[in-house]
């Protein structure tokens, strides 16, 4: 990443399966956001934190390690029709999600989308 233009593109999506509603204890949602302004806060957080991003990239990935909620949950992602399933072993220092397969090998994950995650 380092020493190096690039374009980065950000997609989120939330999705609450039905059947793990009754195991959250958690209030009621509020109503839906407004897309549009959620979208713009973010790229103007991400237009904020670039000066962070290009010269403490390290930080970054030691603070995201910190909190990393997938790590040791069993999980499957999806990289177009490839899926990965394993064990989240967290995050490298150039940000690839590591995932151990049920096989035993370290696989990378630099885009793609986890699908699935053990609660516990």
């Amino acid at each position: 990443m380092r020493g190096s233009a690039s374009w980065s593109s950000v997609f989120l999506e939330l999705t609450l399966a039905p059947e793990l509603e009754p195991k959250l204890n958690h209030p009621p949602l509020p109503p839906p956001l407004d897309r549009n302004a959620l979208a713009a806060a973010i790229l103007l957080s991400l237009d904020q934190s670039f000066p962070l991003i290009s010269n403490h990239f390290d930080k970054i990935i030691a603070w995201a390690s910190s909190v990393d909620y997938l790590r040791g949950r069993t999980i499957s992602a999806s990289l177009g029709a490839t899926t990965i399933e394993g064990a989240a072993q967290g995050i490298d220092r150039e940000g690839a999600l590591l995932i151990r397969t049920n096989e035993g090998a370290i696989t990378r994950l630099t885009s793609g989308e986890v699908t699935r995650f053990s609660l516990g």
